[in-house]
């Protein structure tokens, strides 16, 4: 028996009686499922950030807030079932003399957190993705249990400010993989890879782009990714820029996830 993914038909040599039709995911009726109601969140919760299930363990949650006047922490929570969650009081980083729930204070933009399961290395399960200070470039930390990091190497990994989240995965054959920004061309997504987490091979190659099918207001914001079998799956994130806005940094639109595959991670396809 062969599972098909029947957005991908290259494994289908005739299709008969069969049509595909695209329903968008309904959001939860109890949302949203936690706010910003604690003084070290002022008043603001991002979720530029990752969600790990282990497969014996809660679903683990990062997340950012922003502190003034504009250092992006990483905070952390945990869920049984995905909807009630739970903000933990932990050593790692106080705020007024109190406990907090978050867990790396030197700006963590862009943060993207995997589980490695194969890992030898218990210090190494755990491993993150992200841009801190003072370089503002990409650096990679590893940790035994998600909440306690420490630095891979002294310097950055990779040489470019990522501004905004990150794609990380394990592919099929074991490297690492990550989707980020490559600083100085915009709103694309760069693919950069690694076998061991610490050396990064090269430079980012260019794997996505808005083309002449594309409307002039249509950016890429960023790629979420993840592996299923032969596959990465991710939900390309399309920001619709307004065509008022005559401002450089196009401040001013709104954004769409558009679920998108590959099979080599570098020839990416819409499934629209």
């Amino acid at each position: 028996m062969i599972k098909v993914l029947f957005f991908d038909y290259r494994e289908i040599e005739t299709l008969h009686s069969f049509n595909r039709h695209l329903e968008q995911p309904a959001k939860h009726p109890g949302n949203p499922l936690f706010t910003a109601d604690q003084p070290w969140e002022n008043g603001n919760l991002q979720l530029f950030g990752s969600v790990v299930k282990r497969e014996a363990g809660p679903f683990q949650l990062w997340h950012n807030v922003i502190h003034r006047p504009w250092t992006t922490c990483l905070a952390y929570a945990e869920s049984d079932d995905g909807v009630a969650w739970r903000r933990p009081a932990l050593d790692v980083h106080q705020v007024d003399g109190q406990r907090t729930n978050i867990v790396f204070a030197d700006n963590a933009v862009g943060s993207a957190v995997i589980y490695d399961a194969a890992e030898p290395r218990e210090a190494w399960r755990y491993k993150l993705l992200c841009g801190p200070k003072p370089s503002d470039c990409i650096a990679a930390y590893r940790s035994a249990d998600g909440v306690h990091w420490d630095p891979v190497r002294r310097y950055p990994v990779i040489p470019t400010n990522p501004d905004c989240p990150i794609g990380l995965l394990q592919a099929q054959d074991g490297r690492y993989v990550a989707y980020h920004r490559w600083h100085g061309f915009g709103r694309l997504v760069f693919r950069s890879e690694s076998w061991n987490f610490m050396q990064w091979a090269g430079e980012p190659r260019l794997v996505l782009e808005p083309d002449a099918g594309d409307p002039p207001q249509i950016q890429f914001y960023g790629l979420g990714a993840t592996t299923y079998g032969p596959y990465e799956l991710g939900t390309l994130w399309i920001y619709h820029t307004d065509a008022n806005d005559a401002g450089p940094s196009k401040m001013h639109g709104y954004q769409e996830a558009e679920l998108a595959y590959a099979r080599s991670g570098h020839a990416w396809h819409w499934v629209a």
